[in-house]
């Protein structure tokens, strides 16, 4: 089978806060022949969980997403949240959601990411601030 899994799923799993639903997510996951694709809005979310609700540090939240996509049962975008989580510990002050963009801007090739988030465009490579209008812009 091939199914999707939701954020609440993964969180579960990660946080062994409810047994009987980590238990039901650790079973899911184990299965050998079923295959779960993984939304990049998934990790997104997660990460935002894990250090918004459950006050874990960016470290942790990305060693942990960086164990979920060893997982042989999820499909994932891999190259892209790995690239993300390096960003993300390495700029304290990006959310994880905007080093996504960036880093899935690079990935597709579309750079600059264009934003009007100065802290962004300051703090990431692949970010430009839109220009204001009237004025060219470079790339």
């Amino acid at each position: 089978m091939e199914a999707s899994i939701d954020t609440n799923v993964l969180a579960r799993f990660a946080l062994k806060d409810i047994p009987d639903q980590f238990d039901a997510a650790l079973a899911l996951l184990d299965s050998p022949t079923d295959h779960f694709v993984v939304a990049d809005a998934v990790f997104i979310e997660l990460a935002y969980v894990l250090e918004r609700h459950y006050n874990l540090g960016r470290g942790d939240v990305c060693e942990f997403i960086r164990s979920l996509l060893t997982i042989d049962s999820l499909v994932a975008n891999s190259a892209v949240i790995i690239a993300t989580c390096l960003a993300y510990e390495a700029h304290p002050r990006l959310s994880f959601a905007d080093c996504y963009l960036a880093e899935h801007a690079q990935f597709m090739q579309v750079t600059p990411l264009f934003t009007f988030d100065k802290k962004l465009a300051t703090q990431h490579p692949a970010t430009q601030l839109v220009p204001p209008a009237g004025h060219s812009k470079k790339g």
